[in-house]
């Protein structure tokens, strides 16, 4: 039983973090891909799975727990993309 709820909880974090990028990739100052994918399909795909990772969330937690697990991962990835892609592109321009 503990295995089944470690794997739900691995498989809602690994999908709210793919939709995540998929909403950062839908913001007009994206810094991830030099050619833009369309943002109509970025922002539905990324809303998709964002809800799709609250209902995983939903069965292993409670409603508030859940909700608040899936902002504090949106919260954690659209701070750290940003400032690890500016981080990584210093580092190429540095001696």
């Amino acid at each position: 039983m503990f295995g089944a709820i470690m794997m739900m909880t691995f498989f809602a974090m690994l999908i709210g973090v793919i939709g995540a990028v998929f909403l950062y990739l839908a913001a007009p100052a994206q810094r991830l891909l030099k050619c833009r994918l369309t943002n109509r399909i970025c922002a539905l795909s990324g809303t998709g799975l964002l809800c799709l990772s609250l209902l995983f969330h939903l069965m292993i937690y409670g409603s508030g727990t859940a909700f608040f697990a899936l902002l504090t991962l949106l919260m954690i990835v659209w701070s750290l993309l940003p400032i690890g892609l500016a981080l990584l592109k210093q580092g190429h321009k540095a001696p």
